[in-house]
């Protein structure tokens, strides 16, 4: 038994001993390193793989990209020793093609030859950039416009020279996407210039008259009553300035310094940061971000002169964000062309005329409004002369009435007898063909209201008929007391085609744009639900729409600011896109047409006329 007990625990050990054998020889095995392969035979295996292509396209590629490198470079780079231009440079003088050295080209202007054109409706052939080198490394480059389409420019604005330098400093600056300030006293052509420059650039431009009732929603956006769209009745539409900012439109604000300040601060924050929010109570906050192309440009008058009282100051904050341009008077030279080449955009007379009775006519009229303008008289009086008088004059003379009869309505009507009969003298000695032919007739037509037909009244009225016929508005100035107002209403009677609806509308110092313009009101309570809120017409907004005649007394007693807003109802009306008129205090209908029967007839006391705007 002990024998048999001995032999099995013998075959456990040696059992136990075989495993211990195996699995060292396992381990072994499993940690043994492999021979190595031929190097040829490896090679070819890397060959017949896919990570060879791999690799060789990557080396390819980098060894393409460092040399399209070294050739950019080399390519660019200012050979010091000869330092040749590496384009073909034309001289702006004399038109030669030069080869010169960096050191001959600074501080000089030199014309590039430009192929690669943007589609901006500037043609290639009508520019060409200058290249100015500043030294080594700096060259600046500005596009200069040689030739204009004249065909863009509506209406009676005139490409002198000067004006096509005020053009281009605009054009210059709307491309470099900084904000533009254009700051020049009235009639100096500021808005015009804006309104020209994004027609030749093709940017669609938004206009806003600013005020001192100018709200933060005016500009930002508010609600407004829509019950067909929104199940609460209201829904969110964008203001002007959201509007331009979000979508890369130009947006013009004119009479800046108008503007309350807590809105001028909106515009400031808006114009540093690269988005809108906007908190609408109803509506949650509104998002707009900043477009590429959003532009925009403000116009001023400066706070200076006899109507610096009307006007704010801007902060310094505001100031140094825009780029001022200024716009300063014309000069006598400039106006003179400005009178010759409306006269010949006018078919009154053709380029380079000289000698004939026309061409005298128009060399005379733009010489008298230099002189009469800069006389001791006329800078004693409130009155304010501007290149707008100088068109009107000439496009009624090339409709063929009397230079005389013209200058009498547009310069000697404002003046009382004496000061009118020294211009009518001065005109006899030195204007011999403006003083000639005068064909109006003091004298009141057969249907006119029966009174006293004072010699004054008649005078009155034939220049109230020539004004207009040239679309001009009428203010009738005197003392109080002396019959303005019964003049007016008669003058505006007769004056208009629809006679039962004419008013009067008297101007007191609470009056307000709402007052003029209209406003939101509650809408009337009726069984259809409607509306919550409605726009209401104001009497002014009425007459504009419907082509009414009225009169609107005591206008020197409103606030500057209130007449201030109108500015823009009052301005040329060269082509139909100026018979419109920004009303965006209603949000449903912010622009309306100007019906051309409309005539705005106001009277103000000749002691107050100085306080009023120019």
């Amino acid at each position: 038994m002990e024998e048999k007990k001995k032999k099995k625990s013998t075959k456990k050990e040696e059992k136990k001993e075989v495993k211990k054998v195996v699995k060292k020889e396992i381990k072994k095995e499993e940690t043994a390193v492999p021979n190595p392969e031929p190097f040829g035979v490896r090679f070819k295996s890397f060959i017949a793989s896919y990570k060879f292509l791999y690799t060789a396209f990557g080396i390819l590629f980098v060894l393409v990209l460092l040399l399209a490198c070294m050739v950019f470079v080399k390519g660019n780079e200012v050979d010091k020793t000869n330092s040749n231009i590496v384009f073909s440079i034309l001289e702006k003088n004399t038109n030669n093609y030069l080869d010169l050295d960096l050191e001959t080209l600074v501080g000089k202007e030199y014309t590039l030859k430009v192929t690669n054109y943007r589609q901006n409706r500037i043609n290639k052939d009508k520019s060409h950039y200058v290249i100015t080198v500043i030294n080594d490394t700096e060259v600046e480059m500005e596009v200069t416009i040689d030739k204009y389409d004249e065909n863009l420019i509506e209406g009676n604005f005139i490409l002198t020279d000067k004006a096509k330098q005020r053009i281009q400093k605009l054009y210059n600056q709307l491309k470099s996407n900084i904000p533009i300030m254009l700051e020049g006293h009235t009639g100096t052509s500021k808005t015009k210039t804006a309104q020209v420059v994004c027609k030749l650039l093709g940017l669609e431009l938004i206009r806003i008259n600013l005020s001192s009732e100018t709200t933060i929603e005016d500009l930002m956006g508010k609600l407004i009553a829509d019950k067909d769209n929104s199940f609460s009745g209201f829904i969110y539409k964008k203001g002007s300035f959201s509007e331009a900012y979000s979508e890369g439109k130009v947006l013009l604000l004119d009479e800046v310094n108008l503007a309350p300040n807590p809105v001028l601060q909106c515009m400031l924050s808006a114009l540093d940061s690269d988005k809108i929010t906007q908190s609408v109570p109803g509506s949650g906050l509104q998002t707009f971000y900043r477009h590429p192309n959003f532009r925009i440009i403000a116009t001023q008058n400066p706070k200076t002169g006899s109507f610096s009282f009307t006007r704010d100051r801007l902060s310094n904050k505001f100031l140094e964000t825009f780029q001022v341009i200024e716009f300063p008077p014309f000069s006598d030279t400039e106006l003179v062309e400005i009178a010759q080449k409306a006269a010949i955009k006018m078919k009154y007379i053709v380029e380079n005329e000289k000698g004939t009775k026309k061409a005298k006519i128009i060399e005379q009229l733009g010489n008298f409004h230099n002189e009469w303008v800069n006389s001791e008289l006329s800078k004693k009086s409130p009155q304010c002369y501007t290149v707008r008088d100088l068109n009107s004059s000439v496009k009624a003379i090339s409709e063929n009435i009397s230079p005389n009869d013209v200058i009498s309505c547009f310069y000697g009507a404002r003046y009382e007898q004496d000061v009118y009969n020294q211009m009518q003298d001065l005109l006899k000695k030195k204007y011999n063909e403006l003083s000639k032919n005068s064909n109006i007739l003091p004298k009141l037509p057969e249907d006119f209201p029966k009174c006293f037909q004072s010699k004054a009244l008649k005078q009155a009225f034939q220049f109230a008929k020539l004004g207009i016929e040239n679309g001009k508005h009428l203010l009738f100035v005197g003392k109080e007391e002396t019959g303005l107002t019964q003049i007016a209403q008669w003058i505006s009677h007769y004056f208009s085609k629809n006679k039962k609806e004419n008013f009067i509308f008297i101007f007191t110092p609470e009056t307000t744009v709402s007052d003029l313009l209209g406003r939101y009101i509650p809408a009337p309570q009726t069984e259809e639900v409607g509306n919550i809120m409605i726009w209401e017409d104001g009497p002014l907004t009425e007459a504009i729409k419907n082509g009414y005649s009225c009169v609107f007394t005591n206008i020197s007693s409103a606030q500057t600011k209130v007449a201030e807003r109108l500015n823009g109802l009052f301005d040329p009306k060269d082509s139909e896109e100026d018979y419109k008129f920004d009303l965006y205090e209603n949000s449903e209908n912010p622009v309306i047409n100007i019906s051309k029967e409309f005539h705005f007839i106001s009277t103000c006391n000749i002691d107050k006329l100085k306080y009023l705007s120019p």
